[in-house]
């Protein structure tokens, strides 16, 4: 356990005693007062730009720099054009941005690092991409050039017109959204308390901060690298998947496929996983052993989120920066079933259409037809049209989700604005304006209450519940209105005739 290393048995100091030997001993070091977020694949998702909106207007005012990174600025122009999002103080700033550091950077001199980066980065981003893999590399990379704060867009900050950013002092020039087990000891003479760390938990990267140059950034960088590589050499453990992807395939031709047939194992889904937080985790882990003080208690400062909790719970509010965000962060980006709150880099929810072939004219395959007896064949396109079909209406709940999620979420703040107003001179209510407007729902001739319960409704249809309430005509109206109609219109397909009850007339609203 890391205890051994980080504290003598025979001695303990009080909590005021380490504070203040631990200041005097480990320089603090202050954040770089610079917010990152990245973006890569498409347009950026309005609730995530709204977030962005959010933290900027905070940051004008408290000197913060905020960065979109991205792939194409196209990602953030489209989104801010159709719902009219404008963010003056926000630096949209293109990924390749970052080569010309890379190229001057020592780190990157030795061996074919460079090339490595950018070969893995690139190869995420074609085909069947894996985004968040890709965003793993940016991260890392853009906070060991810049360093500052990384945050995932999903994300909630707690901010009001009060809010205000504060850089962090920490004493080892970073912090990570990390699980750090602790432990007490009282003395039993004079009653005192030291807090120690036990061991390293549980990584997530959807936060962290870090000076620039830092070694665990670095350390993670070589990390996500070799994962690829060892994915590119490792060769497939299991016949089957030799079967399917060849003699000379490999565990990184396993992990690209769309999809595991029959597979006991999810390729892709370990390797993201290693590769991202793993990564991280690694890094941490390798910096937290060569660090020696005496006082472990002086470990908590890698660690965003209250300071001696055994286990860090995501729900919980955590304070980092001077104001208290809620991670989202629950792996089910590349899981078949997820929750609600899930990744900004939603990768299985990409949909892969059947390209046409220019020789047949037939979907997925080049052969010219196939025949009622070519029972392997039609098998397998069944099962690819199956499962397609089966992840876009997950896809289309997950949406549903979401938005009952972000509705519940804005009135609760509305609610807390309008209950914070009260008694306010006028210009207390001018500074809350920004924040008032954005989370008052404004509905067409529909309550946010009649929407949430329509769009329950349509979910648990979906889902095929037993007893499963169907939609009136006022529920379809509900569904198809203002911004969730162009939501619901994407996915009219998967809306069944069935689930709606037609009228006294016997007709239905469509």
């Amino acid at each position: 356990m890391l205890c051994e290393s980080f504290m003598s048995d025979s001695e303990y100091e009080s909590d005021s005693e380490s504070d203040s030997d631990s200041k005097s001993e480990y320089e603090l070091r202050t954040l770089p007062s610079k917010i990152h977020f990245v973006w890569v694949g498409g347009p950026i998702r309005a609730q995530y730009l709204r977030t962005i909106m959010d933290v900027a207007a905070v940051a004008l005012k408290s000197g913060f720099e905020v960065n979109l990174w991205v792939d194409n600025e196209m990602n953030y122009i489209k989104t801010s054009t159709q719902e009219g999002i404008d963010i003056p103080n926000l630096r949209i700033r293109n990924v390749h941005e970052l080569e010309e550091g890379m190229r001057n950077a020592p780190f990157y001199e030795e061996g074919d690092r460079y090339k490595k980066f950018w070969e893995y980065v690139n190869r995420e981003r074609v085909g069947f991409k894996n985004l968040a893999a890709a965003a793993d590399f940016f991260r890392f990379e853009i906070l060991r050039q810049e360093g500052g704060y990384y945050f995932d867009t999903d994300i909630v900050f707690y901010l009001d017109e009060n809010s205000q950013f504060v850089a962090d002092e920490v004493a080892f020039g970073i912090k990570a959204h990390v699980d750090l087990h602790t432990g007490s000891f009282t003395d039993p003479r004079g009653g005192s308390t030291t807090h120690y760390v036990n061991t390293l938990g549980d990584v997530n990267n959807d936060i962290i901060a870090a000076i620039p140059d830092h070694e665990v950034m670095e350390d993670a960088i070589l990390n996500a690298m070799q994962r690829h590589e060892e994915y590119d050499s490792s060769p497939l453990p299991l016949e089957s998947l030799k079967k399917k992807f060849g003699p000379y395939g490999n565990l990184m031709d396993a992990k690209r496929t769309p999809y595991q047939l029959k597979e006991p194992m999810d390729f892709r889904k370990y390797q993201t996983i290693a590769a991202g937080p793993g990564a991280l985790q690694e890094a941490l882990r390798d910096y937290m052993e060569g660090v020696e003080v005496e006082d472990s208690s002086l470990l908590v400062t890698l660690k965003v989120g209250n300071q001696y909790s055994n286990v860090a719970n995501d729900k919980d509010k955590k304070p980092i920066m001077g104001i208290e965000v809620v991670s989202k962060c629950d792996k089910t980006w590349l899981t078949k079933k997820r929750k609600a709150a899930q990744k900004a880099f939603d990768t299985d929810s990409i949909v892969i259409e059947p390209s046409l072939s220019k020789e047949s004219g037939h979907p997925v395959s080049n052969r010219e037809a196939y025949s009622d007896d070519d029972e392997e064949y039609s098998d397998e396109l069944t099962e690819e049209t199956g499962f397609h079909g089966n992840l876009r209406k997950e896809q289309f709940i997950n949406e549903l989700k979401d938005y009952i999620i972000i509705k519940k979420e804005e009135a609760r703040q509305a609610l807390e604005v309008k209950e914070n107003e009260e008694g306010h001179d006028s210009e207390e209510k001018i500074l809350s304006k920004h924040f008032k407007t954005r989370h008052i729902e404004i509905t067409k001739g529909f309550s946010v209450e009649q929407k949430i319960a329509a769009v329950e409704k349509l979910i648990s249809l979906l889902q095929e519940k037993d007893g499963a309430e169907l939609l009136n005509a006022i529920d379809y109206a509900a569904l198809t209105s203002s911004r969730l109609g162009k939501l619901v219109e994407r996915y009219d397909d998967l809306i069944l005739k069935e689930y709606v009850v037609p009228d006294e007339y016997g007709e239905k609203p469509y």
